[in-house]
């Protein structure tokens, strides 16, 4: 019997290749002595409690990665409070979405919407003509 150099298993004589991981084998293979070649693979080492170095018991918590923060731009830009203004329901929409992730753009777009709706309630009130 032979003794694959790479695999570490026994292979009848008389074979060209290795049955168990399909290497090719030489002369050499075939002559060497099995007592004299290491397996390439190791078993795992455990520990007392049945377990692999650095595995975590069954039942315990696995640790918790996570990617750093990104940086928000958060800068209250005057423009979506325009945006706001001129488009209420923009502005309320993006006042909702942003109020805690960006919360200076947020009040900037909600203030230009209040304005907007406010202003638009007091054209239609005082400037409208009237039915006579």
């Amino acid at each position: 019997m032979a003794v694959c150099e790479f695999c570490g298993s026994q292979v009848p004589d008389g074979l060209k290749f290795c049955t168990s991981c399909g290497a090719a084998l030489t002369g050499a293979e075939q002559a060497a002595p099995a007592a004299d070649i290491q397996p390439a693979y190791q078993p795992p080492a455990y520990d007392q409690q049945g377990q692999q170095p650095g595995q975590q018991a069954y039942g315990q918590a696995q640790p918790v990665y996570s990617a750093p923060p990104q940086a928000v731009n958060d800068s209250g830009s005057i423009g979506w409070g325009v945006l706001g203004f001129f488009i209420p329901i923009v502005g309320l929409v993006l006042f909702l979405v942003w109020r805690n992730t960006k919360p200076n753009c947020a009040k900037v777009a909600g203030i230009g919407a209040l304005i907007g709706v406010c202003l638009s309630f007091a054209v239609n009130f005082f400037y409208l003509p009237t039915i006579s």
